[in-house]
């Protein structure tokens, strides 16, 4: 059966081809959307989770106060200052799980549900500030490092071989030991520790480019060296900085939690997994309760940074992919 379009208006004409148009795109987007997620069932949770960690970071702790005392209210989130989050859900102390208290209380009476939801916020923003600034940092010394080449590319390598000698967990404790624990000092002692295998990671990357052709054409029409750094090498690096990003992630909230608890962290009131689970390790008889949620609130984080990485680096590299 066919339509005859001789008796629509030809300003009617136009709005049909309009949104035809505007629904093109549109669909083939949600089209891509679809098929990636898709082909990377393990990557869409990991993401779905992130985002729901966002969420519940961002809108915090005030959701948790209001969820285990009388339904749906409007309460005003803690800002992140000291003696903030004291009396968050303040109930019977070690109590176990409840209708009131759908994750018990710690020995303070102070409601786990929201301390878990509260150190959400807390553990997102040190891990996403620390490995922002630190990859950020990192890749531009690196790719200077790679490029630059002679005396200068040795120096820093050597200083960064200097560095990453140590373990990790250990230079956090040696830092950590020196300054005065706060989320300030936590999340630049994190970045620090993110910049040097970041370096090495990048000069790598960019060794492999400066060869390419298209870096000795533009020399050969004799383009600047900061124009070939920041027009030509860094943006073919920067997919490898995004995967870096969400695999360092799951490595900070996880280091975050570490410093908590042997008592390096996040300092009191500030609601933090690790320190939770060190909190209810020390009592007597030990209060699995207490540990048992902040320790699947930092597996589940970690999980879900580590899935959603591979799933990029996959997208980014496909030569990297398994086989399905």
């Amino acid at each position: 059966m066919s339509t005859d379009t001789s008796a629509i208006h030809p300003a009617g004409i136009e709005q049909i081809l309009a949104a035809e148009q505007e629904l093109r795109p549109r669909s083939s987007t949600t089209r891509k959307l679809l098929h990636v997620a898709r082909d990377n069932p393990l990557g869409t949770f990991g993401l779905i989770v992130i985002v729901a960690l966002l969420v519940v970071g961002t809108f915090g702790p005030g959701l948790a106060v209001s969820i285990p005392f009388g339904g749906p209210q409007i309460v005003e989130t803690p800002r992140l200052t000291s003696h903030a989050y004291d009396d968050i859900g303040v109930g019977t102390k070690n109590e176990d799980p409840s209708q009131a208290h759908p994750f018990g209380t710690d020995k303070v009476g102070r409601d786990m549900l929201a301390r878990v939801v509260a150190g959400a916020r807390i553990s997102m923003l040190v891990g996403f500030i620390s490995v922002v600034g630190g990859i950020a940092i990192g890749m531009l010394i690196g790719i200077f490092s790679g490029y630059s080449g002679g005396w200068v590319d040795s120096v820093i390598q050597r200083t960064v071989d200097s560095v990453i000698a140590f373990p990790g967990l250990v230079l956090l404790l040696i830092l950590m030991s020196v300054f005065k624990p706060s989320m300030t000092t936590v999340t630049l002692v994190i970045m620090l520790i993110t910049v040097f295998p970041t370096i090495r990671i990048s000069r790598g990357a960019t060794l492999s480019e400066r060869n390419n052709q298209y870096v000795e054409a533009a020399k050969s029409i004799g383009a600047s060296s900061n124009r070939i750094l920041f027009r030509h090498l860094a943006p073919n690096i920067l997919p490898l900085g995004i995967v870096l990003m969400t695999t360092s992630l799951g490595a900070a909230i996880l280091a975050e939690s570490a410093l908590s608890f042997l008592g390096l962290g996040i300092p009191e009131p500030n609601p933090s997994w690790g320190r939770d689970i060190s909190d209810a390790r020390n009592t007597q008889p030990i209060h699995v309760w207490w540990a048992l949620f902040p320790g699947i609130a930092i597996s589940l984080t970690v999980l879900a940074f580590n899935l959603l990485g591979d799933a990029i680096r996959d997208i980014a590299d496909p030569r990297l992919r398994g086989s399905r």
